[in-house]
């Protein structure tokens, strides 16, 4: 906090996070404590810290790291909210690169920063071998999460020179960086058409793995962070994040293609509105006498025959998902409404959830005076 390059001033303090007098003075005990990240990357600390948090404060959320499965067992029994796994959590990502490639794109480019490009086109992989060089317990949940997917696998020492004769894939997964790199290397000469896979614990090292280039780079932090933050920041959107997860690979590629032809290959941002007085006024008005569809809230207010760059992903009604939901999709009040799409795209919609004669233009296709003494006067001219 003191050295990075940040927009604005974060408070920050400086103590053993396993102490519950620590996290009181972080903050929370205060009302505005809205939740709790515990990230560090020692289990132990991180269980203290979802313990704490559970017995002092259990109406707040705490997301949570853990790098062992036994671990991550223990803060959800206490109850934890999330806990994320980067280890099982790669390993299920390397699975879906190569057995599903097209939704692996899919989850990556939603999950991604806003605007990071799409990654290239992917082949199914091959089975066979899995060679996977480690000094610590990434090795075994890798090779577990291999192994549960019907691949094959042997676990090697970092200090050897791996042997991957035979290997479609070689896994350098040791605690240092340098080390990982040199393996990888090692691998390339011996089958440059082998399936790479790299551990990275320090974003130092982003350049050199940029021109390494291998099929796939593990950052536990960046994994950590991307999938705590899209619980944190909208929620609802992990629904469907959840649901992208289990999509077959043909089904994915459409929705991919689909999102990619109306937004652009930047990855977009995710928007949550709920159809209600606060967030959708003119819609509310309108279905007291009248219907709304889904995609007509889509539609561009300088022409209603084009779109904005914006997709809804998901509808959530009650207990009831609807996800991708189509254009003729009758919105209703309290329906809560996940979209992603562009800043302009989402800033574009606006309009249409506020003001009654945009929504009616873009529901009806007629041009209605934007003031009510404007519609008053319409309205008499029509009678007479």
């Amino acid at each position: 906090l003191a050295g990075a390059q940040l927009s604005s001033d974060i408070p920050g303090l400086v103590g053993d996070a396993r102490d519950p007098g620590v996290l009181g003075l972080a903050g929370l005990g205060s009302k505005h404590c809205a939740g709790v990240l515990a990230l560090t990357d020692k289990d132990p600390v991180n269980l203290s810290i979802v313990m704490a948090v559970t017995l002092l404060r259990h109406d707040v959320p705490v997301i949570a790291r853990a790098n062992a499965r036994g671990t991550a067992k223990a803060m959800r029994e206490f109850g934890a909210s999330a806990v994320v796994n980067p280890f099982e959590r790669y390993g299920n990502y390397l699975v879906m690169r190569v057995r599903r490639p097209s939704t692996y794109r899919l989850l990556t480019w939603l999950l991604a920063a806003p605007g990071t490009l799409v990654s290239p086109d992917a082949e199914e992989h091959e089975d066979g071998l899995w060679v996977i060089a480690s000094d610590d317990h990434f090795g075994p949940e890798i090779a577990a999460d291999l192994e549960d997917a019907g691949l094959d696998s042997t676990l090697v020492d970092v200090d050897a020179a791996p042997d991957v004769e035979g290997a479609v894939g070689f896994i350098a997964g040791g605690s240092d960086d340098a080390q990982n790199l040199a393996l990888a290397g090692h691998a390339r000469l011996v089958d440059p058409d082998l399936f790479l896979a790299v551990r990275q614990r320090s974003k130092r090292n982003d350049a050199l793995l940029r021109a390494f280039a291998p099929d796939s780079v593990f950052v536990p932090a960046q994994l950590t962070v991307q999938e705590a933050l899209a619980r944190v920041v909208t929620p609802d959107f992990w629904e469907f994040v959840a649901h992208v997860w289990e999509m077959p690979d043909d089904e994915a590629e459409v929705v991919l293609d689909r999102l990619l032809g109306v937004l652009g290959r930047g990855s977009p941002d995710s928007h949550r509105i709920v159809v209600g007085e606060h967030d959708t006024p003119a819609v509310v008005r309108r279905l007291r006498g009248g219907s709304v569809r889904l995609g007509d809230l889509f539609r561009h207010p300088a022409d209603r025959d084009d779109v904005v760059a914006a997709v809804p992903v998901l509808v959530l009604r009650g207990d009831e998902h609807i996800y991708l939901p189509g254009d003729d999709e009758e919105m209703r009040s309290g329906d809560v409404l996940i979209s992603v799409g562009t800043p302009r795209g989402l800033t574009e919609m606006a309009d249409a959830l506020h003001y009654d004669h945009v929504l009616e233009h873009l529901v009806s296709g007629e041009d209605v005076p934007a003031t009510w003494l404007g519609r008053v006067v319409r309205g008499w001219f029509r009678r007479s």
